[in-house]
C-alpha cells in the first residue's frame, strides 16, 4: 500500500477502526493511544503483525512494510510518546479497546460457532478477505488492460497472452488461441 492511493472503500474500513484517527489519500494516521499500546505490547514481546492484525490492520490490509515502519518509528519515540516499557508497567489500554469489531462480554460469549470461534472474528476475517479480493480484482483488471493494449498494438494473440502471463506469474507456455 506504500505510495499507493487509498481507495474510498479501504478508507471507510480503516476509519471504522478504533486504532485509526484519520485516513488521507496515501497515509494512515493512528491514534496516540494505539501507538502507545503497540509500543508497550511490542516491548513485552508480542508480534507486531499480531498486534496490528488484532486491531483489524493485518498485513493483507496495510502491508508488512507499513507495520514494520510503524513499529520502528514508534519504538524509537517511546519516551516521547510517554510509554513505560518496563516489565511492570501499567497497561496503556486493553486489547478490546482496539478490537476491529467492538463487542460486549455478553456478545462474545453468545456469538460463537460450533467450533468455538467468535462470530466477530469471522466477520473481521471476511471483511479482510473482501478487501483482498478487491485488490486481486483490480490487479486482474490491470493485466487485462495491458493485454488489450498489446493486442491493439498488433501483437499476435499468443504473444500478448505470453507477455501478460509472465507478468502475473501464470504458465502460458501453451496458450489456447
Amino acid at each position: 500500500m506504500a505510495n499507493k492511493e487509498i481507495d474510498s472503500e479501504m478508507k471507510s474500513y480503516l476509519e471504522s477502526l478504533p486504532a485509526v484517527e484519520s485516513v488521507m489519500s496515501d497515509r494512515i494516521y493512528y491514534s496516540e493511544t494505539f501507538k502507545r499500546y503497540v509500543v508497550q505490547r511490542y516491548a513485552a514481546g508480542d508480534s507486531p503483525t499480531r498486534i496490528f492484525r488484532e486491531a483489524g490492520l493485518g498485513p493483507s490490509i496495510i502491508g508488512r512494510k507499513r507495520i514494520e515502519r510503524c513499529i520502528a518509528r514508534w519504538h524509537d519515540r517511546a519516551a516521547e510518546l510517554g510509554v513505560d516499557i518496563s516489565a511492570n508497567a501499567e497497561p496503556v489500554a486493553k486489547p478490546s479497546d482496539f478490537a476491529a469489531i467492538p463487542q460486549t462480554e455478553a456478545d462474545i460469549s453468545a456469538e460463537t460457532t460450533d467450533d468455538g470461534r467468535h462470530l466477530a472474528e469471522i466477520e473481521m476475517l471476511m471483511r479482510q478477505q473482501v478487501l483482498l479480493l478487491e485488490k486481486i480484482r483490480r490487479s486482474l483488471h490491470s493485466v487485462e488492460q495491458r493485454l488489450n493494449a498489446l493486442e491493439a498494438r498488433g501483437h499476435g494473440h499468443a504473444d500478448a497472452r505470453r507477455d501478460t502471463g509472465a507478468a502475473v506469474g501464470t504458465d502460458v507456455s501453451n496458450p489456447v488461441v
